[in-house]
């Protein structure tokens, strides 16, 4: 990296973690007003940790907004100071002052699709789970989903209630992934779930293989019926036995996924790609929706970039007309981003392709307007 290079580097990256900071507490700032009416029912550790959880996310978000800012701040400065004139009167293009902040945007984006699998997923997770099992007095989160019908991977899930930690009037459904007609039901006085384990007490355990349904005639016989219905059954004959099942989600990711309140989205990219791959119709759009704009956020760090730095040498000499501009751009992204999404759910763009707009457009636009760039 040319020293030039570095000094442009060197005078962006404070600027850009400061305005992170900044925009990060901003965002916590928001969602504590938006949820103030609630928080009184949260205990103050609770509360902290809820607000912590969300930083990744909101980072995520911030990294846009920060790198334009602080890009116009310094290259404002540099104006006012004519540094910018004396490079470009020393033959520098503005494309080889600038490579360092390309490759600090080709890294943002990087990082950016990282915690978008790694890190956001988990950490929005742990936003609704630390939110509902702190309201009523703690470990409360299940109490929420009695009476819902709860999908975890091939089982399907249901209670009636919650009681001293235990789900209540339990019934567990999954099918036989050999034999794809045959159905399993079991059902329990209670039971426990914890990780990704639900051990059932006090259970009763019933097959019904659906294949055998053909070898019936029109009008079968109360006996005909029984002898198929249940194929078999499971009976604990001690009312505190138990028996237990791996789920394919945890108790933190059934939480998240099922509670309302408006939190971000705990899945990761991978899991929504899964999700896109078996679903058909507008669920498939609606997943492949949702794909785009996971994987299109990291890259708007880039994106932005790309149009910034073009804006920037103009030479901005007031700080108000940078902050201006960069709110502009910023604001202006996230519409044509939140958009575009809407268009591909409805079908008027291709869904994965719509949250993608706003980033083509501006990396169209930036390379455009770099390339016509002059010496000045």
């Amino acid at each position: 990296m040319k020293r030039l290079e570095w000094y442009v580097f060197r005078e962006v990256v404070p600027n850009f973690l400061i305005g992170t900071s900044l925009y990060v507490a901003l965002f916590l700032f928001q969602s504590l007003i938006a949820r103030a009416q609630y928080l009184g029912a949260l205990p103050p550790d609770a509360t902290g940790k809820w607000l912590i959880y969300q930083i990744p996310e909101f980072a995520l978000r911030a990294f846009p907004l920060a790198i334009v800012f602080s890009v116009l701040l310094v290259f404002g400065r540099l104006a006012k100071d004519n540094e910018l004139l004396a490079s470009f009167a020393g033959g520098i293009s503005l494309i080889r002052l600038t490579r360092s902040l390309l490759v600090l945007g080709t890294a943002l984006a990087l990082f950016g699709l990282f915690l978008a699998e790694f890190v956001t997923p988990r950490a929005n997770e742990k936003v609704a789970v630390t939110w509902w099992d702190s309201l009523d007095g703690g470990g409360q989160a299940l109490a929420y989903l009695a009476g819902k019908h709860i999908e975890a991977g091939n089982y399907q899930l249901f209670f009636r209630g919650f009681a001293k930690g235990e789900l209540l009037g339990v019934r567990l459904e999954f099918w036989d992934e050999v034999q794809p007609k045959i159905q399993n039901v079991y059902f329990a006085d209670s039971a426990v779930l914890a990780g990704n384990k639900i051990r059932l007490k006090g259970f009763e355990g019933y097959q019904i293989d659906f294949a055998q349904l053909s070898s019936l005639p029109a009008n079968p016989s109360k006996e005909q019926l029984f002898a198929l219905f249940p194929r078999n059954q499971k009976r604990s004959i001690n009312p505190n036995a138990t028996t237990t099942f791996s789920l394919a989600k945890t108790r933190d990711t059934i939480i998240a996924q099922n509670n309302t309140g408006g939190f971000e989205d705990s899945r990761s990219i991978s899991t929504v790609y899964n999700e896109w791959r078996k679903s058909e119709g507008q669920a498939a759009r609606d997943t492949a929706s949702l794909l785009g704009y996971k994987t299109a956020v990291p890259f708007a760090n880039l994106a932005i970039l790309l149009l910034t730095i073009p804006i920037a040498a103009g030479g901005l000499r007031s700080n108000g007309v940078a902050f201006g501009i960069a709110v502009l751009i910023a604001v202006g992204y996230y519409l044509a981003l939140f958009l575009g999404q809407t268009l591909g759910r409805y079908g008027f763009l291709p869904a994965f392709l719509g949250p993608w707009i706003a980033n083509i457009a501006l990396i169209g636009i930036g390379f455009y307007m770099l390339r016509r760039a002059q010496y000045r």
